[in-house]
């Protein structure tokens, strides 16, 4: 058991999976490729973990407490192609968490508690897979389609409280097998809505279907 990390270096990878750490150092990380955090009890991601990382390809923080992503939080962090963050509590991330990440390729956001699909991709970004399955997300602008449209492969939002009037499939064929809800007000309109727009109750988040966080894996693989 690990409460606290600091002064990591490794060539090949360093593999903390369910470890129970809770504090990480900063400058904890140093000239490593893949790191594996995964089934800890982190609440916090600090992007100041890292020091001298140029080649650091892998990121997996799943399975923790994380509850936000700030603005930027990765742009020390160049090389990076996948990045795991699933079954966290995250409720917000910024537009602009993903800057800088110019190679990354693969983003798994599955089982977490976002309501809004919101984020910046990057022109010169590889992005080419992305799953948020198993949110709270009840709308996805019309903007962030046709730019999803353009440059994804995957898309994945199963078991997501889709409005009914956002389920456009001819606008991006890859939104898959969304859930359908109506809001009480204008239910005909795709538009960005408050919580009291739905049924009391409503912000639960669904059963986790494991299939579904296997699908990107596979992908990779």
């Amino acid at each position: 058991m690990y409460e606290r990390v600091q002064g990591i270096t490794s060539k090949i990878e360093i593999n903390f999976r369910n470890t129970s750490i809770v504090i990480i150092r900063e400058g904890a990380f140093l000239d490593l490729p893949q790191l594996y955090l995964y089934k800890n009890q982190l609440e916090n991601y600090d992007q100041f973990w890292f020091y001298k990382t140029p080649v650091l390809q892998s990121i997996n923080l799943g399975q923790n407490r994380l509850r936000k992503i700030r603005g930027g939080a990765f742009i020390n962090l160049p090389s990076i192609e996948y990045l795991w963050l699933y079954d966290n509590e995250i409720e917000f991330v910024d537009k602009d968490a993903f800057k800088g990440l110019t190679n990354l390729s693969i983003l798994q956001l599955s089982g977490n508690k976002l309501k809004c699909f919101d984020f910046n991709f990057y022109a010169s970004s590889k992005l080419v897979a992305v799953s948020v399955n198993n949110n709270n997300i009840t709308y996805i602008s019309y903007e962030t389609l046709d730019v999803i449209r353009r440059k994804l492969k995957i898309l994945e939002v199963e078991d997501n409280p889709l409005q009914c009037a956002c389920l456009d499939k001819r606008k991006c064929p890859k939104l898959g097998a969304a859930v359908c809800t109506f809001p009480k007000t204008k239910p005909s309109q795709c538009l960005e809505r408050s919580d009291d727009d739905f049924q009391e109750g409503f912000w639960v988040s669904f059963a986790r279907d494991e299939e579904n966080l296997l699908k990107i894996e596979e992908f990779v693989n």
